[in-house]
């Protein structure tokens, strides 16, 4: 191998996979008991989708250094794109037992918690990562999504805001804040939320975003918030707007219309999409049972 820096980690960000592992391969052979050789080659195969070469190689990482938290999330993300959940899970976990200052293993733990139902301890993760990277806005989003799961208005109406604080390009937030403030049956806070949040929504880029804010505000004519909406071209933020149609019929009162429209989004097959996601809350509650 040639002197000067090695040149596996530059072939990986050039995204050539196949030229990354032989030169990682290379330093197996000549490093054996290095574990960021067998590290760097399970990255490579891991991003050229050998899933199992990657675990098999991140294994003998783990046994070289098996304090270095980094080893095991690197092994427990080809664990989950492989299936292997429960492992990934385990991985997570000893990566945080390791370091439990850094916040991506509770965020990666808390997505795999969170698909298999087990939600409180999924949010005890997603507050961890909060409290520990307090700009990463996600963590507060998917706070706020199984606040709502689990019926927690006013802690998922909070959570919400923090993300639209972080965020403020995302109107959405500020929308699904004001639907938990208005299911937590403080309509006060709501109308505060949406008083700050409608003058800094530029209506050319966001215009049915700010009339659906609006809306949630006003027992007014729907007919305006409804056309724009439709008439969204991106299918992700029309499902997604589509579902807060269906959450203010059901703060009306309305709930055939609410069924409509929560069925509506159903219907785009959005799937993995946050719509999607926050419709499903609603299906596993019954609104889609009918």
């Amino acid at each position: 191998m040639a002197a000067g820096p090695h040149p596996g980690p530059a072939a990986l960000r050039a995204g050539d996979y196949a030229l990354a592992q032989d030169y990682q391969s290379q330093a197996v052979q000549a490093n054996p008991s290095l574990s960021v050789a067998w590290a760097e080659r399970a990255r490579s195969r891991y991003y050229s989708g050998d899933y199992q070469g990657s675990i098999a190689d991140s294994l003998e990482a783990t046994r070289l250094s098996p304090d270095d938290p980094w080893n095991y999330i690197e092994r427990a993300r080809a664990y989950l794109d492989s299936g292997l959940r429960a492992q990934a899970a385990q991985d997570f976990g000893e990566a945080i037992r390791l370091d439990p200052g850094y916040y991506l293993p509770y965020v990666m733990r808390a997505g795999i918690l969170e698909e298999d139902g087990q939600d409180a301890r999924a949010l005890a993760d997603y507050q961890a990562a909060a409290r520990l990277f307090p700009e990463y806005y996600y963590s507060y989003e998917s706070i706020g999504v199984l606040g709502m799961k689990l019926e927690r208005w006013a802690e998922a109406a909070a959570a919400f805001q923090d993300a639209f604080r972080r965020s403020p390009q995302e109107c959405e937030y500020a929308i699904l804040a004001a639907n938990a403030w208005l299911r937590a049956g403080q309509p006060r806070k709501a109308r505060e939320l949406a008083e700050s949040a409608l003058p800094g929504i530029d209506r050319e880029k966001f215009d049915a975003q700010y009339l659906m804010l609006r809306l949630f505000m006003e027992n007014g004519d729907s007919s305006q918030a409804e056309l724009s909406v439709m008439a969204m071209k991106k299918l992700d933020d029309r499902a997604l707007m589509v579902f807060f149609l269906a959450e203010y019929w059901k703060l009306r009162g309305k709930a055939d219309l609410a069924l409509k429209y929560h069925q509506y989004v159903r219907d785009m097959g959005r799937k993995g999409s946050f719509a999607d996601r926050l419709n499903e809350i609603e299906a596993e509650r019954g609104a889609l049972n009918g």
